[in-house]
This record gives structure tokens, C-alpha cells and sequence, in this order.
């Protein structure tokens, strides 16, 4: 098996994710390319499965229902589609524990077709859920024999941009309103030498509010 098609789900190959850190992970455990994608076929579910057992590899599985997979992704399934199989596949940013990071060259990247040209989008477009295509595998044999299945790259066949929103924050930006905010110390006026000094009056601003009714 090549790949894994069906909808696309959390594309975190233009910027990499933290990694979930178990308690026998490192602390400093190196960010991780991810995507997830779903599939909506229980016969390929099954192939699927078939295929990671024959490897003797493990796979990242988790099923949904309809509605708890809106709730979740925030996107449909299919018209008439109950419950989908969602798989997790993922790829570290540093070669092996070399603490050196993957070559350029050999980072996941994100695809699709313009007529027969195969152009590549990763640093153009971020795909949104609920966009279909393709998860290209990878495996990975150890040297004690046991395998692992690991991302290599993502082909859309239909894309659902995500757009970032627009943001207006400026770091610093804080202090300018509080300066504009902040009441400017009061001047007291100069005093032209020779001039009488003013005579304080002898009725409090008590006493001059008091024949107010409120």
C-alpha cells in the first residue's frame, strides 16, 4: 500500500506540531510533521488494517461517528456517511536521535495536479479540513526487524483552503494607547510678579451646592 486517500484533516506540514510527550519521551521531544485523514469505506478500513498487521507496524486509528466527527473537525462526512476511520500519520522534523534536522529535500511536502504538472504548495497554502486527496506512507524497517509506517508526503485532489485571520496586533502596541490615554499633568499659570495673590474664598463648594434638590 502507497497511500491512504480519503478527507483531510489537521495538515501540519507547512508548520510542524508539538508532539504528544509520553512519560518515557524525552522532554524535549523535536516538533513533528502530522496530518490525519479520513476514511469513510470499511472495506478500505479494512485493507488498511490487513496492511499495518502484515508489517507487524502499528497505526494511528480512531473511529467516528457523524456527528462527533463534525463536532470534532468541524466539517461533514459525505451525504449519507455514518462514520468514518480517522488515521494519524506522522513524521519527525529531526533524523532519528541524531538531534540533527531532516534535509529539505526529504521534508513532507503538499501537492496537486495542474493538468500533468505536479506542483508543489506547501509554503503557498494551508489545507483546511474537509479537503480530499491522497497520504503517501513511507516504511520504515528497524533493526530489530519490527516496522513503523511513517508520513511522506500529501496529494490534494480537492482543497479547502484555510485562511488564516488577519491580525492588526503591533508588540508594543500597549503602551502607545496608554500614552494617548494617560491625562497630561495640569500646568498651573504663571504669576506675573507684583500681582496680588488671589483671595480664597470663604464659602465652601459644600455650602454653595446645598439649595440643590439632588
Amino acid at each position: 500500500m502507497k497511500f491512504i486517500e480519503g478527507i483531510l484533516l489537521y495538515v501540519c506540514i507547512q508548520e510542524p506540531a508539538r508532539p504528544y510527550i509520553g512519560p518515557e519521551d524525552p522532554p524535549n521531544k523535536p516538533k513533528e510533521w502530522k496530518v490525519s485523514v479520513a476514511v469513510t469505506n470499511e472495506d478500505q478500513a479494512d485493507a488498511i488494517e490487513e496492511f499495518a498487521t502484515g508489517l507487524q507496524a502499528k497505526l494511528s486509528v480512531k473511529k467516528f461517528k457523524a456527528d462527533k466527527f463534525k463536532e470534532t473537525f468541524k466539517t461533514d462526512l459525505p451525504e449519507g456517511v455514518s462514520k468514518a476511520w480517522v488515521y494519524t500519520l506522522r513524521r519527525s522534523t529531526e533524523l532519528g536521535k541524531t538531534g540533527k534536522p531532516v534535509p529539505p529535500q526529504y521534508a513532507p511536502k503538499v501537492f496537486v495536479m495542474q493538468g500533468n504538472t505536479r506542483l508543489d504548495i506547501t509554503n503557498e497554502k494551508l489545507v483546511g479540513n474537509g479537503s480530499t486527496g491522497k497520504v503517501s506512507l513511507e516504511v520504515f524497517q528497524r533493526d530489530n526487524g519490527k516496522n513503523s509506517i511513517y508520513l511522506k508526503n500529501v496529494m490534494v485532489d480537492t482543497l479547502k483552503e484555510y485562511v488564516k485571520t488577519s491580525s492588526n496586533y503591533e508588540a508594543g502596541s500597549e503602551f502607545d494607547s496608554e500614552a494617548e490615554e494617560a491625562p497630561a499633568a495640569p500646568v498651573k499659570p504663571a504669576v506675573p510678579k507684583g500681582a496680588a495673590k488671589p483671595v480664597k474664598s470663604a464659602v465652601k463648594a459644600d455650602d454653595e451646592d446645598s439649595d440643590i434638590p439632588f
